[in-house]
């Protein structure tokens, strides 16, 4: 294809990504903004065998349908649909996957030292965000790759168009090279002059690096990516193919790493005192914009830097402030080690509002909140909390804004709320306290968090069959309502213990071990919650029905525990 015929084709992919996603859904503006660069690449490089790969996947969108998938688009994060992300069993060319961000530089590395390794000979290409740029893993892998001279590249897409707006050092770094141009036409200029010099001009050329340097830090201060190792090209227009073609292919004529540096930017509309939200470059997603216009002086946007994030609250609790940690429940896994060793160790009074908890939809199986339950509920002085709905939720905010013995949190999942009346009066919910929904009469549910509506309609379900069953908002998963738990075991309750979280060490287990330590074997209890397996993108409804967490599966199980008698410890049960 000619040049101009690849403007044309950019022009129809992007008006056919514009159609697509409006049904569909799914990341339009990012997709839009890279489609002449994956043109370019795609032109200039053979995939599979020169591996592209994508940060996050958001913006692969272009390169799926230049391998292929065009016609899949309909299907698009729907239940065994096409991914929304790279996604390494869907196609050949998806040769890296990943659903957080600042993992690709790493990757790039890796695959570089495979092909050495094997003796081959390919490109290995890089796409990242100035966004996900700012995630410490991404610093560590520019290091090593410095370090290394391997032969790669790095695209930095640099379109200032992460979820939330980007900060830090890295950040204003790349404002200063946006806003000059001259940078290389500078440092290629001393070059070609001193080259001019008769008899000594090519090795002084060659000696005289500190003169080029010199020009650098005129013209750039810092010049970050050179001196890490890379050589850098750009800023180009990531709209001009032309342009970029020139630039590759630039590229593939250095030995060692570089770093193009492409800008595809497009237009964007841009009490306690003691309160300060701190999230990991999502405010909006979390809903703090309105919090951020209000106290702009109390909200900290860290970027992507969870880790980071944690050990700044722990900080900011024992200076007497109350930091409230707003994060999705899949991003918090990148900061464990911070959460054990720096907030729970320390007990400090730290806030998590954990978003996204539970299945996610579309988003699949990188983005599920579901292990935060596992992965938080074993560590020291750490409450756990879920609402039932939008009000409680509202109730839990103030029980934690009134905690002052350690670290709280507030998970809360990602679909619409269920529409209840709000409370004026906020009242403190007493910690590890449940709440009895539906009385027991020889069964119950123990629900937590969005099964608490689930199971009340299985309940109300078997109750037309003249089963009745008690209903339990297990809305404490730590601690947990040990003297609900020792009641129902007196009484012979036969048990369900639904969540919307991974079984295998979330609230289900805490029962069990609770009845264990306790002596009690003879309590009937059977779980039902997330089996020992990822589950992949479609809608949330999909997802629930595929491991049984509908009304249909609880009221069956039900109808099943009620025609039997007692027998053993516990049993789990999934759908076939």
């Amino acid at each position: 294809m000619s040049q101009d015929d690849l403007v044309l084709l950019s022009a129809e992919i992007r008006q056919f990504l514009i159609e697509k996603l409006s049904v569909t859904g799914g990341h339009l503006a990012p997709n839009l903004g890279v489609v002449e660069l994956t043109v370019a690449l795609h032109y200039c490089y053979n995939s599979p065998v020169d591996k592209m790969i994508f940060d996050v996947g958001h913006q692969a969108y272009v390169h799926k349908v230049l391998t292929g998938r065009m016609d899949r688009f309909d299907t698009l994060r729907q239940h065994n649909g096409m991914c929304g992300f790279v996604k390494r069993n869907e196609s050949e060319h998806d040769v890296w996957e990943a659903g957080h961000s600042s993992t690709s530089l790493s990757a790039a590395m890796g695959m570089a030292l495979a092909r050495d390794l094997k003796g081959e000979d390919n490109q290995v290409i890089a796409m990242i965000g100035d966004g996900a740029l700012t995630g410490g893993m991404a610093f560590e892998a520019l290091n090593h790759i410095g370090h290394e001279q391997k032969k790669l590249m790095v695209i930095l897409n640099d379109n200032e168009m992460s979820i939330a707006p980007n900060v830090g050092a890295m950040h204003k770094y790349l404002s200063k090279i946006r806003s000059d141009r001259h940078y290389l036409k500078a440092k290629d200029d001393v070059e070609g002059m001193l080259k001019k010099i008769p008899a000594i001009g090519d090795r002084l050329a060659k000696s005289a690096s500190w003169i080029k340097d010199s020009v650098k830090y005129m013209m750039v201060p810092g010049v970050l990516f050179e001196e890490l190792g890379f050589t850098y090209l750009g800023p180009i227009d990531g709209h001009d193919i032309p342009k970029l073609i020139e630039t590759f292919r630039q590229a593939d004529n250095v030995d060692g790493p570089v770093m193009v540096h492409v800008l595809t930017t497009k237009d964007l509309a841009k009490q306690d005192k003691r309160i300060v939200a701190v999230t990991p470059a999502m405010p909006t997603g979390s809903g703090l914009i309105p919090f951020s216009k209000e106290f702009p002086d109390r909200m900290i946007d860290v970027g992507i830097a969870e880790q980071h994030a944690a050990t700044m609250c722990a900080a900011l609790a024992m200076e007497g402030l109350k930091p409230v940690f707003a994060v999705y429940s899949t991003f918090m896994q990148r900061a464990y080690d911070q959460i054990v060793h720096d907030i729970c160790r320390h007990n400090a009074n730290v806030m998590f509002a954990i978003d996204r908890a539970g299945f996610v939809g579309p988003d699949g199986e990188t983005h599920q909140g579901v292990y935060d339950v596992a992965f938080m509920r074993h560590i020291p002085n750490i409450v756990l909390m879920m609402p039932k709905d939008e009000n409680e939720l509202r109730h839990m905010m103030k029980t934690a804004l009134e905690y002052n013995e350690g670290p709280i949190a507030y998970r809360y999942p990602r679909n619409n709320v269920v529409g209840v009346p709000l409370d004026d009066e906020l009242i403190p919910i007493p910690i590890g306290t449940w709440e009895q929904l539906r009385p027991s009469e020889g069964y119950a549910i123990i629900a937590s968090g969005s099964m608490v509506q689930l199971a009340e309609e299985a309940a109300e379900t078997v109750k037309r069959e003249g089963i009745t069953v008690g209903v339990i908002n297990a809305r404490f998963l730590k601690p947990l309502d040990e003297q609900i738990l020792r009641d129902l075991a007196v009484r012979g309750t036969k048990l369900i213990v639904l969540e919307e979280a991974s079984q295998a060490g979330s609230m289900g287990s805490a029962v069990l071990e609770f009845y264990a330590e306790q002596g009690l074997h003879d309590v009937h209890v059977q779980l039902m919650g997330i089996p020992d397996r990822f589950i992949e993108h479609g809608s949330i409804e999909d997802q629930r029905a595929e491991v049984g967490l509908t009304v249909e599966n609880v009221s069956s199980e039900l109808r099943s525990m009620a025609a039997q008698s007692s027998y053993g410890m516990s049993r789990t049960r999934f759908p076939s």
